[in-house]
C-alpha cells in the first residue's frame, strides 16, 4: 500500500513539474502586451491573400 502511495506522490509531483515547465514556456512564448499595427505589405503578406484567409 505505501509503494501505491509513494507512486501516486511521485506521479503527482511530475504532473506538477511538467506543468510548471510547460507555465515558464508559454510565458516566454505569447506575445506581450505592446502590439504595433502594420499593414500587411509591411511584412510581407498580400492584403488581397490575407482578406480571403479572413473570409473562411
Amino acid at each position: 500500500m505505501r509503494a501505491l502511495s509513494q507512486r501516486k506522490c511521485l506521479a503527482a509531483c511530475g504532473l506538477v513539474m511538467a506543468g510548471m515547465s510547460w507555465a515558464q514556456s508559454a510565458k516566454t512564448s505569447f506575445p506581450e502586451t505592446n502590439w504595433t499595427t502594420v499593414k500587411p505589405e509591411e511584412e510581407d503578406y498580400s492584403s488581397e491573400k490575407l482578406e480571403v484567409l479572413r473570409v473562411c
